[in-house]
């Protein structure tokens, strides 16, 4: 079970263990039924999710079904001292924590008119299910990172391998100069000029 003094790499391991239970049971219970849905659906793709619980952890699964793949995100959320805290796991060991903060901003910075933070947290992870690009960049003793996504820019730091998302850009907060370009571009472009972000 995870608790609020728990380091990162503490929570990290825990969800580990419960990932692979949790996705085996999903790939079991949930996805022949939600297949059979698509089956008979004339969309190009289903997107759902749900909440689950798994080994005293809580988790949103994130759901999306097409006609040649079944997709599956498995996103731990747990209380801190300041909020609710989003947890990914990555291809290639990789982590990404997201605070309260990350949510409540991408919940005001993409309109959205939704009270409850686990379903705005479900909307983000729906709409953004992976980084298009990313740029890391050291400042004193920090690497501080920045991804492109569906929705605009995520901004934080890299520590090892758990990347701490803090804030969120929309496309729409963007520049011209920003928004006119190639993504990596962007990215540069963005370090340089909203670095008081990452303060």
């Amino acid at each position: 079970m995870i608790i609020d003094r728990m380091s990162k790499a503490e929570i990290v391991q825990s969800i580990n263990h419960d990932t692979y239970d949790l996705s085996d049971r999903l790939y079991e219970t949930v996805i022949p039924k939600l297949r059979r849905l698509f089956a008979k659906s004339k969309e190009k793709q289903i997107k759902k999710w749900d909440k689950y619980r798994c080994h005293f952890n809580d988790y949103l699964a994130v759901f999306t079904i097409t006609k040649k793949n079944n997709k599956l995100s498995i996103v731990n959320y747990h209380q801190t001292s300041i909020g609710l805290r989003f947890v990914v796991p990555h291809v290639g060991q990789s982590w990404s924590f997201y605070n309260s903060h990350f949510i409540s901003r991408y919940r005001e910075r993409m309109e959205l008119d939704i009270e409850d933070p686990l379903e705005v947290a479900a909307t983000y992870f729906m709409r953004n299910e992976r980084f298009k690009d990313s740029h890391t960049e050291k400042r004193g003793n920090k690497l501080y990172s920045l991804a492109s996504i569906n929705d605009g820019i995520a901004l934080g730091y890299k520590q090892e391998n758990i990347y701490t998302w803090n804030t969120f850009v929309a496309q729409s907060m963007l520049t011209k100069n920003q928004a006119g370009i190639d993504d990596k571009n962007v990215l540069d472009n963005i370090a340089i000029n909203i670095k008081e972000a990452f303060d």
